[in-house]
């Protein structure tokens, strides 16, 4: 019995495969050209939206930057809400714009019709006039909210590009009632995509609206969940196989393979799932006998009329020539060289030592690096200490918190989990005595403050071992606490300060008591890089451990960047290209295109 079921899969894998093949196959141009240039406009008019509605919130909050103090306030409100909601309409059109486009064309292919680049446009317009009625309005959350959270089938370049950001991903790991409640919600999420995964393909080809499309697709596919799931998963390891080793044997590894990978997959993912879903589609259609309803469009070449031509045509070319335009004023700063920047070693150089120990330091020193960073916490008798988590737990195993906690007491345990015969009796170490390291090698220190809510004065203790080393013209104080931030500068007007933030958003510079900006690398643009140094301030990121993110961050001209790995950095450096112009461009471009890919 399980032997035949195997067998029936197997060969119903297959003959889907074949079909898919067939469809592809059948006028193999048009498709992918018609994917690459949906892929192309869809990321210009998702700049162009994010701009222009970004620049809607600030007239709309009156604010020109995010930070701690008010993101939760910024990210709840209506207007967000309202902004995230059109910025979601405008990319579901390109989404519905692409997809009914490469339904119409397989359709068509599965009768043996050819269909041009034309008619794919003329359907992927009706698709979205279609969408503008109330009663379709639901397509939003199929296209746009469901296919980018699962990740599991891409049928447009538009929804591939929605993803959930790195450090709403971090928050729900870290909290395991929210990663609980999370890992349900995707689960539910994927069963509903599958039942109801041709309700697009009803959409688009029937007169029917999306809620009825929705109630087609479970009748037709609810007798074959298992089947469908099999079939699609079977073709996407194989297509991602077949890109990932053509790239690999053509380009090896790197930044370029990574981006070439990424071109590929725009070209080739969507077309390829939807002849996917098409295949199934019409091979569940032909099982039931229910084609009868479709509408007559389908099965006819949507030939545009000349005045459809010419007004597809002039909107096509003002929006890439517009795009062009806008883009070449904006990053005309481009063609500048830029400065090698300087490299910081993150908690000392915890590559080779444990973190944020002094003998970490003790081998950042010894590289001759110009600055060290590490982060400081107050214990229960005010003594500053190099330590970034709130609890002693990962680096110590004692499961308290860094204030609760005396520093003789927080003295008579060593750091954990290092096999290094070298670092056995690893002790904790405090700010002056890294201090006091760095003024007698001449190396410039970043601070930063991690203050506790249950105890203050850490920013009084951290100003008053600065002020005993000498050392206040060779440190900065950073924080993401822009709260900590501001009671530095209150305290002592002169000393360097710097936000660190996770995020970035609009104008930094004008970001109060921060004489510059220390940015986690994912948030790091150009743009950014070259606001903040009009403004007069520096910018500093972290925490680069990826050999494949220095030259990226090298060509948006970074003043320093914060490793745990110093001695690699250093090495990608000596290799970095500093020139402006096409080359710098042409870095820039291959970095964003393969950290799409990874």
């Amino acid at each position: 019995m399980i032997l035949k079921r195997i067998t029936d899969i197997i060969g119903e894998i297959k003959l889907f495969l074949k079909n898919v093949w067939l469809l592809l196959s059948f006028d193999p141009v048009d498709k992918p050209v018609f994917s690459f240039l949906c892929g192309v406009f869809s990321l210009i008019i998702c700049n162009l939206a994010k701009s222009g509605l970004s620049r809607l919130l600030i007239i709309a909050r009156g604010i020109r930057y995010i930070d701690k103090g008010n993101m939760v306030s910024v990210c709840t409100s209506a207007d967000t809400f309202l902004l995230a909601l059109l910025f979601l309409i405008i990319m579901t059109f390109c989404a519905l714009f692409e997809i009914g486009g490469l339904l119409h064309s397989f359709s068509m292919a599965q009768i043996g019709r050819k269909s041009d680049i034309w008619s794919m446009m003329l359907v992927g317009l009706r698709t979205c006039f279609k969408t503008l009625h109330p009663c379709n309005w639901p397509v939003i959350l199929f296209v746009m909210i469901m296919f980018p959270l699962t990740g599991l089938i891409t049928l447009s370049n538009a929804a591939y590009k929605l993803k959930i950001p790195s450090f709403v991903e971090l928050g729900i790991a870290a909290r395991p009632l929210f990663s609980i409640s999370f890992t349900i919600f995707y689960a539910f999420l994927i069963i509903a995509e599958i039942a109801v995964l041709f309700s697009i393909n009803i959409y688009v080809l029937r007169k029917k609206d999306f809620v009825e499309s929705c109630i087609g697709s479970w009748k037709l596919g609810k007798k074959r969940l298992l089947n469908t799931v099999v079939c699609m998963l079977v073709l996407s390891l194989i297509t991602n196989a077949v890109i990932s080793l053509s790239v690999r044997l053509l380009f090896h590894t790197g930044t370029a393979a990574d981006a070439i990978k990424q071109i590929i997959r725009a070209i080739l993912v969507p077309s390829v799932n939807n002849a996917g879903i098409t295949a199934l589609f019409y091979r569940y259609f032909e099982e039931d006998r229910s084609l009868t309803d479709l509408s007559r469009h389908v099965f006819q070449t949507a030939e545009p009329t000349i005045s459809e031509k010419i007004i597809m045509t002039v909107t096509a070319v003002l929006l890439l020539s517009g795009s062009l335009f806008y883009h070449a004023r904006q990053y005309a700063f481009l063609a500048e060289p830029v400065r090698m920047p300087l490299v910081c070693a993150h908690r000392g150089d915890n590559v080779h030592a444990p973190d944020n120990s002094y003998e970490a330091f003790e081998q950042a020193v010894s590289e001759d690096l110009p600055w060290i960073e590490l982060d400081v916490q107050l214990t229960a008798d005010n003594v500053v200490v190099a330590e970034h988590d709130q609890t002693l737990q990962r680096r110590f195993g004692i499961n308290q918190a860094v204030c609760d906690m005396t520093y003789d007491e927080i003295m008579c345990y060593k750091v954990i989990g290092n096999s290094d015969e070298r670092f056995q009796n690893v002790r904790m170490t405090t700010l002056e005595d890294v201090l006091l390291l760095a003024k007698k090698n001449d190396v410039l220190v970043q601070i930063e403050t991690k203050p506790s809510k249950k105890k203050s004065g850490l920013e009084e203790e951290v100003l008053r071992i600065v002020e005993k080393t000498n050392m206040h013209d060779n440190v900065m104080i950073i924080s993401l606490d822009s709260d900590s931030i501001r009671r530095i500068k209150e305290l002592d007007p002169e000393i360097v300060t710097a936000h660190a933030v996770m995020m970035t958003w609009k104008d930094y510079a004008d970001v109060e008591d921060a004489d510059n900006l220390s940015a986690e690398i994912g948030t790091v643009t150009p743009l950014l890089v070259r606001q903040l140094h009009d403004a007069g301030m520096k910018v500093f990121c972290w925490t680069a451990d990826d050999p494949s993110d220095i030259q990226y961050l090298v060509s948006c001209g970074v003043d320093v960047i914060g490793t745990d790995d110093p001695v690699m950095v250093n090495e990608k450096l000596n290799e970095a290209d500093c020139s402006g112009g096409i080359r710098r461009c042409f870095c820039l471009m291959m970095h964003v295109l393969a950290d799409m890919e990874r």
